[in-house]
């Protein structure tokens, strides 16, 4: 029988399979155990994957964002070996155009720009090479961390920090309420 909330059991799947590197131990145990509960016996309500997808993505989310800053300075510090090489010639001949104009890989991954500059089919072929350049990427930002890991936990406080404000911030609208 399928699960009864299909979508969020996928976030939270997701969330517990792919891990950003130094994420804490009894969060990243905590969060399997509980996907692993959900699929055993489904909850009542989505709201209760929901929250648990949240209160985990509250934890990680620094470390996410962490490493997705190294993954967005790895493409661009390798954006022929990660993305243009995985173009058709056809395609990386209107990227070079497109570059030349003043696009960049980033304005894709951020999709600035790219519905007026490439037809339908351009745009699925791009979409195809960016998943496998942030896949490829991803692998050498993780195996930088693995070597080095100084600047991925100065990122991590940095984003710890920024959250930590925002959260204080939400907390004085709340009482202004």
């Amino acid at each position: 029988m399928p699960h009864p909330y299909p979508h969020s059991m996928a976030l939270l799947k997701a969330m517990v399979e792919d891990l950003p590197p130094l994420a804490p131990e009894p969060a990243t145990r905590s969060a399997r155990e509980t996907y692993d509960r959900f699929l055993r016996a489904s909850p009542a309500y989505a709201n209760e994957i929901e929250d648990a997808i949240v209160a985990y993505g509250r934890v990680l989310w620094p470390y996410r964002k962490a490493l997705d800053t190294l993954v967005r300075q790895e493409l661009i510090r390798n954006e022929e070996g990660h993305f243009v090489s995985r173009l058709a010639p056809a395609i990386r001949e209107r990227f070079r155009e497109w570059r030349r104009d003043g696009g960049s890989l980033i304005d894709l991954l951020d999709q600035h720009g790219v519905s007026s500059r490439f037809t339908p089919t351009e745009r699925g072929a791009l979409c195809e090479a960016i998943v496998a350049a942030r896949a490829s990427g991803d692998g050498a930002a993780r195996q930088a961390i693995a070597a080095d890991d100084a600047e991925y936990r100065r990122l991590i406080r940095e984003f710890q920090a920024l959250q930590h404000e925002l959260e204080q911030h939400i907390t004085g609208l709340r009482r202004l309420a």
